[in-house]
């Protein structure tokens, strides 16, 4: 089932077109979507970002408590 992806992601790109056009994007925001736009039509394939990685103080600050357990599933100290 190709097609649906396919439709959404045309949608998608619609909305960030219109998104640009209209000024409602932060500039970075603005510049990716630009960005990708061009990579597109130049038959460039982006990179994708590789995804972030919350510390453990990180999570802690917006309430998800974290344990870290070693490889017998004990809590390490830390």
């Amino acid at each position: 089932m190709m097609l649906p992806r396919l439709d959404a992601e045309e949608r998608l790109s619609n909305i960030d077109t219109n998104a640009v056009s209209f000024g409602a994007l932060q500039p970075d925001d603005a510049e990716r979507v630009i960005a990708r736009l061009e990579c597109t039509r130049d038959g460039i394939a982006m990179e994708v970002p590789k995804p972030v990685v919350a510390s453990p103080d990180q999570l802690g600050g917006i309430g998800i408590g974290v344990t870290i357990v070693g490889a017998d599933g004990m809590p390490v100290d830390g």
